[in-house]
């Protein structure tokens, strides 16, 4: 008994001596997006519709005293915080001397002081589980997976339904197993519209994707100079959910 009192004891000394600069509240865990990329994002089902918006991926982890900022390419810069309140944290960084509030009211995180800054929602809720980048948890490819090709589909002349999972993987599909959408410009090859990798044990190929409705059409690119284009092969679906 005495053992266990101490190695408690222990530990409360250890998280008392931390100092104050230690992120301890339980607000901010987890992984944000700025509202206004997801909403064009969602109004579309298009990222490259989207990619003259500014993007950043916020994430925390409890008892972490720092806060992940991670962009489309999936780069990945940590600033230190400190708590300045139990809904607000400070960012003590040069690069980002800015304070993060959250309002517990409609679980929004804005950055500033107040909820008139740039707005961050919550994006684990959208998913299974987390992506590990280099020990980071990102939920920012998963996100975009979810809304623009996320579902179960119907082709005309397939009674099988077809499974687009959000983590990335196709099921039912005898061409193809896998899938990623392309986020920036260095990965689309400069490509004007959205491309997709869709992947299977021998082959990436590469398509861009049209919505109309329900409707999902899929037309092949080829690689010319160093850029896709547009080649005549297409699949539909129709998206059963």
């Amino acid at each position: 008994m005495k053992i266990r009192y101490f190695i408690v004891l222990l530990v409360l000394l250890l998280q008392f001596s931390c100092g104050k600069n230690k992120y301890r509240y339980g607000f901010f865990d987890g992984n944000w997006v700025e509202q206004s990329y997801l909403d064009t994002v969602v109004k579309y089902r298009s990222v490259y519709k989207a990619s003259a918006l500014p993007f950043t991926e916020l994430c925390f982890k409890r008892y972490v005293d720092s806060v992940y900022f991670i962009n489309l390419s999936g780069n990945v810069t940590a600033y230190a915080i400190e708590n300045v309140a139990a809904n607000r944290v400070h960012i003590l960084a040069k690069e980002q001397p800015n304070n993060l509030f959250f309002n517990r009211f409609s679980y929004e995180m804005f950055l500033g002081d107040s909820d008139s800054g740039d707005k961050f929602v919550s994006v684990d809720n959208l998913l299974v589980d987390s992506f590990s980048n280099i020990g980071i948890p990102s939920s920012r490819i998963f996100t975009i997976h979810s809304i623009v090709l996320g579902g179960i589909y119907k082709q005309p002349d397939n009674a099988i339904p077809i499974q687009f999972f959000v983590k990335g993987k196709i099921s039912g599909w005898d061409l193809y197993s896998g899938y990623e959408v392309c986020l920036t410009d260095a990965d689309r090859k400069n490509f004007m519209g959205d491309v997709v990798l869709l992947t299977n044990t021998k082959t990436t190929d590469a398509y861009t994707w049209e919505w109309k409705d329900n409707s999902l059409k899929l037309t092949a690119l080829d690689i010319m100079d160093n850029t896709y284009k547009k080649s005549s092969r297409t699949f539909t679906f129709t998206k059963l959910k």
